[in-house]
């Protein structure tokens, strides 16, 4: 079990390690997020990498493995990427503003039917205000706009 861990760990030490050389081919304006992305990476990996080799060291017994989940759970998990990607492609169609609203609304109510129901209309409207304020205002990066805005 603590071979597999520490397998793992490597792993994801050698694939940050290879993004970062990659991302010596990009535009040296762009540089700065990949590089800090990937030292996050590589230090998270570290510390797993380290972890394991203390309970390993200590004879500490690595968490078991999650079990697997259940149809009901997996129901869930399909329906979610379903509704996801059906948001990635109306996007375009709808514009961002209404598929965002429909979405955020639908996918809170659908996780949590117990909410005031004025909650399931503030929630997406001031996550639509901020994203808008950020990128288009602050940024200026268009956002996708469609039949209905």
């Amino acid at each position: 079990m603590y071979k597999r861990e520490k397998m793992a760990a490597a792993f994801w030490i050698i694939i940050f390690a290879i993004f970062v050389g990659l991302t010596g081919g990009v535009n040296e304006k762009c540089r700065s997020f990949p590089y800090f992305v990937c030292a996050i990476g590589i230090v998270f990996s570290a510390l797993q990498f380290a972890n394991v080799c203390f309970k390993e060291k200590k004879n500490i017994p690595i968490d078991d493995p999650i079990p697997s989940m259940s149809r009901e759970q997996l129901g869930t998990v399909a329906l979610a990427l379903f509704f996801s990607f059906a948001y990635i492609g109306l996007i375009r169609i709808l514009g961002y503003f209404v598929t965002t609203f429909i979405f955020i609304a639908g996918f809170s109510y659908w996780q949590n039917k117990n909410q005031k129901k004025s909650w399931y209309i503030l929630v997406p409207v001031i996550m639509i205000v901020i994203v808008f304020l950020a990128f288009k205002l602050m940024l200026n990066v268009p956002l996708p706009s469609g039949l209905l805005i």
